[in-house]
């Protein structure tokens, strides 16, 4: 039997071959010089094109491509071209990814505050497990109550950087029987450009190398942030 030779073009594919009489379906075996299939972008065009190349002995199947090329080739252009617009406007199947939240920033002490600081500060001192107690620096707080510790303990705080109000609470690491309370005031904070209901408490985490933010209560009118801490870290103010 003769075979005859065909093109097929449809919205996601287009295939040239060969149909066999003597089968009941096409050859389906892709790839080779009697069919050739393409996926959507612009395969109304390759595809079209390759099979004038594909059987050059065949005199047939070069007219018919040919023919088919000048039939169908305006639309082709036309569809690619609509693709690849849409391509560009942002249409595609893979899915959107959000811009990564911005980072919160680390609350500023004001100028005048800086200066009274000076330097770097610490204090320290031993707290009774029994009675529990309070340790306290510049404008930080740390109430204990009774048993909070396991045993008589170091409790420190040190402010590594007076720019900013970031506290370092020792023993580092440290983990509390019941939570201690803490109580920071941002009196002295410079507020210019900062929306000061986002002021809250946070901790840094040193596996993530982020801040985690903590439930805390705000008081705009006496300027304090007051929270509760299970363990000993890094602390801070910090806005949005």
């Amino acid at each position: 039997m003769t075979p005859v030779y065909f093109v097929s073009i449809g919205p996601f594919d287009s295939c040239f071959g060969i149909w066999d009489n003597s089968r009941s379906s096409p050859a389906t075996n892709c790839g080779r010089y009697d069919w050739k299939c393409g996926a959507a972008f612009g395969t109304a065009v390759d595809y079209i094109l390759t099979s004038m190349m594909i059987t050059k002995t065949q005199k047939g199947a070069r007219i018919m491509s040919k023919r088919l090329s000048k039939r169908f080739l305006p639309g082709a252009i036309v569809l690619t071209v609509v693709i690849a617009l849409l391509a560009f406007s942002g249409c595609s199947q893979a899915p959107t990814q959000s811009a990564p939240p911005q980072a919160p920033h680390l609350l500023k002490r004001n100028l005048s505050a800086m200066k009274l600081l000076g330097e770097a500060v610490h204090v320290d001192t031993v707290l009774s497990a029994a009675t529990g107690g309070a340790v306290s620096l510049a404008d930080v707080e740390l109430f204990f109550p009774p048993l909070a510790l396991s045993s008589d303990t170091l409790i420190s705080i040190d402010i590594p950087d007076i720019a900013v109000f970031e506290n370092h609470f020792g023993t580092a690491g440290l983990k509390f029987n019941v939570p201690v309370k803490v109580v920071m005031s941002y009196r002295d904070a410079d507020l210019s450009g900062i929306n000061e209901t986002t002021i809250t408490l946070a901790w840094f985490n040193d596996l993530t190398g982020e801040w985690w933010k903590i439930p805390c209560t705000l008081d705009v009118v006496n300027k304090t942030v007051t929270g509760s801490l299970n363990h000993f870290s890094a602390y801070a103010l910090i806005s949005d």
